[in-house]
C-alpha cells in the first residue's frame, strides 16, 4: 500500500478505473502504531525525528497532533525544517485518524497545520511532505470541492518535484472519487497515464469515461480520438476529429493534420 505508519510512502499504484476505488487506501486508513518509533520514524528521518523520540512524551505514549506540532515547531526554530515539514505532516496524518474518516465542516486546528506545513515545505523545499499531508487533510474535509483542490494540489506535487506520478495517479483518482462528474479530472487522469505512466488502454479507459461524462467537453474530443486511432479504431475517431475541426480553435498545422486524418 501507498500510506505507511507514520505518514505516507510513494508505491507504484498507477490510479483507480474510471468508477472504481471502494478498496482505495488513504492516509487515514494507516495502521495504528505499535509504539511511537512505528509512528514517527520512516526511512530517511532528520534531526527532528529523534529529537522527538528522545522527549519524554515519546517514551511515554504515542504523540498526539498537537504534541507533534508542537515538536515541529521547536524543530523549526532550531533551523530543521525539513524535519519540522514531516513532522507537521504526521500531525495531520495524525489528525486524520483522530477523526477516524469522519468528514468535519470546519476543522480550524487542519487548516492551520496545513498553512504552516505550506510555509515549511516552500521553505525546505520538501514537497513530499506536502503532498502527504494535503491527501490526509483532503480524507477528512466535509467540504468535497475543497477536499477535491487539495488531492489536486498534492497531486501537482507529487508530479513535480516530488518526483512520483504514479502517487500523483492515485490522488487525481481519490479526488475524481469525490467529484465524479467531472470530466476535467478524467482527462488530467487519462493524460497522467498516455503522458507520464505509459498506460494507454487506462488512459483510453479515463478519456472514453470523461467523454461519457460530459460529451460537450471540448477537451475530451482530440485525447480520446487519438486514444482510438492509436489503437486502430478510426470510426469512433473520426466524429471527434470532426467535431474537433468544426467547433475548436485550432492552429493552422492541427487543423491540417486533422483534415489529413480525415482524407
Amino acid at each position: 500500500g501507498r500510506w505507511r505508519k507514520g505518514g505516507a510512502e510513494a508505491g507504484t499504484g498507477a490510479g483507480a478505473e474510471p468508477g472504481a476505488g471502494a478498496n482505495r487506501t488513504s492516509a487515514a486508513a494507516v495502521d495504528d502504531p505499535d509504539d511511537a518509533a512505528a509512528t514517527l520514524v520512516s526511512a530517511g528521518r532528520g534531526p527532528a525525528a529523534a529529537v522527538t523520540m528522545g522527549s519524554p512524551t515519546a517514551r511515554r505514549s504515542t504523540p498526539n497532533h498537537a504534541e507533534l506540532e508542537r515538536i515541529a515547531l521547536a524543530a523549526a526554530d532550531s533551523g530543521d525544517l525539513h524535519g519540522a515539514a514531516e513532522l507537521l505532516s504526521d500531525a495531520l496524518v495524525m489528525r486524520s485518524r483522530t477523526l477516524a474518516g469522519t468528514r468535519v465542516a470546519t476543522d480550524p486546528v487542519t487548516t492551520v497545520t496545513i498553512e504552516r506545513l505550506r510555509s515549511l515545505s516552500t521553505r525546505s523545499g520538501h514537497s513530499r511532505a506536502l503532498a502527504i499531508g494535503l491527501g490526509a487533510a483532503a480524507t477528512v474535509d466535509a467540504d468535497l470541492a475543497s477536499a477535491v483542490r487539495l488531492w489536486r494540489e498534492a497531486a501537482t506535487l507529487w508530479l513535480g518535484a516530488a518526483a512520483d506520478p504514479g502517487a500523483a495517479a492515485d490522488a487525481l483518482a481519490q479526488a475524481q472519487l469525490l467529484a465524479p462528474q467531472d470530466a476535467g479530472l478524467l482527462v488530467e487522469l487519462g493524460r497522467l497515464h498516455r503522458d507520464t505512466l505509459g498506460d494507454r488502454p487506462r488512459a483510453l479507459a479515463h478519456f472514453a469515461a470523461a467523454h461519457a461524462t460530459d460529451p460537450d467537453h471540448s477537451a475530451t474530443w482530440l485525447p480520446l480520438a487519438e486514444a482510438y486511432a492509436a489503437i486502430g479504431n478510426r470510426d469512433d475517431a473520426r466524429p471527434l476529429w470532426r467535431r474537433a475541426l468544426d467547433e475548436l480553435p485550432l492552429d493552422a498545422a492541427t487543423r491540417q493534420g486533422l483534415i489529413a486524418q480525415l482524407a
